[in-house]
């Protein structure tokens, strides 16, 4: 960067010599009045236009709205602040490179010391003065400008994104994040439907707008990401995630229509004769294997529970033998009793 002393020496000399040709065509240095009037030499005007319009940093719109100059004419204050701005279009005109930089960076540094001075109230007027100016200049704009503005705020925001730190894109992102929350927290019902409404809108145009294989790069980067968060999940996480998706798919079934249980059920099939048709004969007989498992196994479960019920069975009529065998028991004893008494007393 130049140093501050060249930088204001070229301006102090372009200032000096200009004051020496106003002198020389005549001009006083007397208090201009603002009832006086004066005209500007129209050699002058288009020599400075001419300046303007070939140096790179001023376009040929700004040149004829900066040097515009009324038929009528001018007051001496008038005449003199356009004097001044065309002085200053000059001396813009040649500086070099650096010294433009230089004087940039200071207008910054200027403006952030105003900005840190000044108070809440102040600053709340500044920037609704700027969104005021900001909405005029954009309702007056032309199609093409708003296109060229837009794109020329991409790139400068890709640009800026390029050379950012990691440490710093997070710190953008965490502050997005923050202020999508807040602006989310502070909105009414109404407002969240509409917001939702016209993402959910802008999403269709774009996926309507894409070309297959953009769509399965979205599906593909989709489901690398989900991957990537069920892997990262607890166990808690990821049984409150089924849940809430199992409860979400029954609310979505019990609110549709015959007709749109249908057309999912039919879309359901589809999706699966194509997923079918595409797999290899290798991942088919792993499908059908694993469809021969899950066959087998209520097979076998419902045997298994024949077995055990007709092992209870067998085991309640083993016990109920044996409590009636025991039952008998006495009843026959007794009786042999009896008989071998009534022998005896015979």
């Amino acid at each position: 960067m130049p140093s501050k002393k060249s930088a204001i020496g070229r301006i102090t000399a372009a200032a000096r010599k200009k004051r020496r040709q106003r002198q020389k065509n005549g001009h006083s240095n007397k208090k201009l009045q603002d009832t006086e009037t004066l005209s500007i030499p129209q050699s002058s005007q288009n020599n400075t236009a001419t300046s303007l319009a070939n140096h790179s940093y001023v376009s040929q719109a700004d040149a004829a709205a900066f040097l515009h100059v009324k038929e009528a004419p001018l007051t001496k204050r008038e005449a003199h602040l356009q004097a001044k701005r065309a002085y200053a279009a000059q001396v813009r005109t040649m500086e070099s490179p650096e010294d433009r930089e230089y004087r940039l960076h200071a207008m910054r540094l200027h403006a952030a010391q105003i900005r840190a001075m000044e108070c809440p109230k102040h600053r709340e007027d500044r920037l609704r003065a700027m969104r005021t100016y900001a909405r005029r200049v954009r309702a007056m704009e032309s199609p093409e400008d708003r296109e060229y503005r837009l794109h020329a705020k991409r790139l400068h925001a890709a640009q800026i994104r390029a050379m950012e730190s990691p440490e710093d894109r997070e710190y953008r992102l965490h502050a997005m994040r923050l202020h999508a929350a807040q602006i989310r927290a502070m909105e009414s019902p109404e407002d969240r439907e509409y917001r939702l409404h016209a993402k959910r809108l802008h999403a269709a145009q774009i996926r309507a707008m894409e070309c297959p294989k953009h769509r399965e790069d979205r599906l593909r980067t989709m489901r690398t990401h989900a991957h990537r968060v069920h892997a990262m999940e607890s166990p808690e996480d990821r049984a409150y995630r089924l849940h809430a998706k199992r409860l979400h798919a029954a609310q979505i079934r019990a609110m549709e229509s015959p007709r749109d249980r249908e057309d999912r059920l039919h879309a359901m099939r589809s999706h699966t004769a194509q997923c079918h048709a595409m797999e290899s004969p290798q991942e088919r007989e792993e499908r059908n294997s694993i469809l021969d498992q899950e066959e087998l196994e209520p097979l076998e479960m419902k045997e298994e529970q024949e077995e055990l019920c007709t092992s209870q069975r067998g085991e309640v009529l083993s016990v109920k033998l044996e409590a009636d065998s025991l039952m008998v028991t006495p009843i026959s004893e007794e009786s042999d009793q009896t008989q071998f008494g009534e022998h005896r007393i015979c």
